[in-house]
């Protein structure tokens, strides 16, 4: 008969090795607080709720992140590149309502 001991080692024998963590991207979880989107509006010249289509976003959501509301990753990576590359409103309204042709 098995005792509780005996079974208690063999599963410490049986255990399973420390999983690996999960690889991520050093791109992502990247972060931008209020006053930064603020700041990056500014240096655009837009406006807090007209910025929304800009980014594919609704004005209201473009709302939300100015009060502290979570930015999507993907809307961050393109406030940042527009403000470092100085892209103009209007250059940023004509690629948001080019639509793209179905591949073939």
């Amino acid at each position: 008969m098995q005792t509780l001991e005996d079974a208690a080692m063999k599963r410490t024998k049986r255990a399973k090795a420390p999983a690996k963590p999960a690889r991520r991207s050093p791109v992502r979880n990247m972060s931008m607080s209020e006053t930064e989107y603020r700041a990056a509006l500014e240096a655009l010249g837009m406006s807090i709720f007209g910025a929304g289509k800009y980014w594919g976003v609704s004005g209201r959501a473009s709302q939300r992140f100015a009060a502290g509301g979570l930015i999507p990753d993907p809307v961050i990576r393109l406030v940042r590149i527009a403000v470092a590359y100085k892209i103009p409103p209007d250059v940023l309204r004509e690629a948001a309502e080019k639509k793209l042709a179905p591949r073939r």
